[in-house]
């Protein structure tokens, strides 16, 4: 079972030509997982409207799953569950962590209701950034970058 929360502002600045976009995310589950999503994008129109770009910023942290057993480097990489749990697992996805993104997207318009566009994101996962501190040491850094096109139409 899981329950979540979203709350969303937005807001145009008419003056600069530009909308700023904060989104706030808590989430919790029956594995005992407490989340947080923290995200801003700020999008700026230049050249009469033809161009959009638009940095991103997201910040998430999580606790780990009740049933989460830490990864032991100095026992060969064998993990001993304690002897009173009924499950367990190792999958690093279910402990606790923090996560940022940062990001640029640049959209242009190619006709009256034509836009594409181009985002890029780096995305990066410590256990220390866990704001719970309790994050699992042993685990490697994990970075990822995506580079994505669109295309959209307006009808």
């Amino acid at each position: 079972d899981a329950q979540s929360l979203l709350a969303r502002w937005n807001h145009h600045f008419t003056d600069w030509q530009s909308t700023a976009r904060w989104s706030y995310r808590w989430y919790q589950d029956s594995f005992g997982i407490r989340a947080h999503t923290a995200a801003l994008e700020y999008s700026q129109t230049l050249a009469e409207g033809r161009w959009v770009l638009t940095p991103i910023v997201r910040l998430y942290t999580q606790t780990a799953a009740s049933f989460y057993v830490a990864s032991n480097p100095e026992q060969n990489g064998i993990t001993f569950p304690p002897e009173t749990a009924t499950y367990y697992s190792e999958d690093q996805r279910l402990s606790a962590f923090g996560a940022r993104t940062v990001g640029l997207k640049s959209a242009h318009r190619i006709a009256r209701d034509t836009w594409v566009d181009i985002k890029y994101e780096h995305y990066a996962q410590r256990a220390s950034w866990a704001v719970s501190g309790q994050g699992d040491r042993a685990l490697a850094p994990f970075n990822a970058r995506s580079v994505q096109f669109g295309v959209s139409q307006q009808f």
